[in-house]
């Protein structure tokens, strides 16, 4: 198998949703499956089909959950790729670091 490309960015995933959307009427998981999986290369189909399978179970048709779902798999990918004990700071809905919200702390 072909290597995959880079995560896609938000931006690119709204595109290529919206063209399954509105493309996609009567087929719209294999419309996904061929962008995600084929032309763009985002997923490998192991990870397509299991994104799909959860997508399932939650409200809505399947393939509407497969945008949030495949950026949350890159993000626990890039996680999963840190060393042990590394952190990544979290913001709150502000943008402020979690450090700057902590009393007792200047950020």
């Amino acid at each position: 198998m072909s290597e995959l490309a880079p995560p896609p960015t938000r931006l690119r995933l709204f595109l290529a949703f919206t063209r399954v959307g509105l493309f996609g009427f009567g087929r719209a998981a294999a419309l996904a499956r061929q962008v995600m999986v084929e032309e763009r290369r985002w997923l490998a189909e192991r990870d397509y089909a299991g994104l799909l399978a959860v997508g399932q179970i939650l409200p809505g048709s399947g393939p509407s959950a497969c945008p949030n779902l495949t950026e949350e798999h890159h993000r626990r990918t890039r996680e999963a790729g840190r060393p042990p004990g590394a952190t990544v700071p979290r913001s709150d809905t502000h943008g402020n670091s979690r450090a700057a919200m902590e009393p007792g702390t200047h950020a």
